[in-house]
């Protein structure tokens, strides 16, 4: 999870940059594996109840939101 925070955190900016070059690929690579841990993550707190809600997992998600308030998403979060 922290690893997964990280690097949405580092991304933020890249994501929206333009062009596709190797660092954006490397980039949404990141942004995708972080992704995929928070709908893990989603899914084992909200379905499965089988982790809490601590620091770790407050950080991962507003990582998450934040990175989705910075594209523009429309989608809820």
């Amino acid at each position: 999870m922290k690893l997964a925070t990280r690097m949405m955190q580092q991304n933020v900016g890249l994501v929206m940059a333009e062009g596709l070059g190797m660092e954006k690929l490397f980039c949404l690579a990141e942004v995708r594996f972080g992704l995929t841990v928070v709908s893990e993550v989603l899914h084992q707190l909200l379905v499965e109840k089988s982790i809490r809600n601590g620091q770790i997992v407050k950080r991962l998600l507003e990582a998450a939101g934040l990175l989705c308030d910075k594209c523009g998403s429309r989608q809820p979060k």
